[in-house]
């Protein structure tokens, strides 16, 4: 399993709120967190294509999120049909 960070606005926040809340549910749940994969872009400006998440649905690998918003509040049903 992967954990997958997003941080938006670095100015505002960053990933290791995020990386706590996963790493609690997976203890939670006895997931192993094998990787982690940190990004810092906004959803609305970059292209679904460009963001590393894109590669991780297209190869079919498994992600851990603290919140579905952090795939990208418009963009999730897209990421969802892959």
């Amino acid at each position: 399993m992967i954990g997958y960070i997003r941080v938006s606005d670095p100015q505002r926040a960053d990933g290791e709120s995020q990386r706590e809340a996963i790493k609690a549910y997976a203890a939670e749940c006895g997931i192993q967190i094998s990787d982690w994969i940190e990004e810092h872009v906004s959803a609305t400006k970059t292209k679904l294509s460009e963001r590393k998440l894109y590669s991780l649905i297209t190869s079919q690998q498994s992600i851990i999120v603290s919140d579905i918003t952090w795939l990208g509040r418009h963009k999730v049903m897209a990421l969802l049909a892959r």
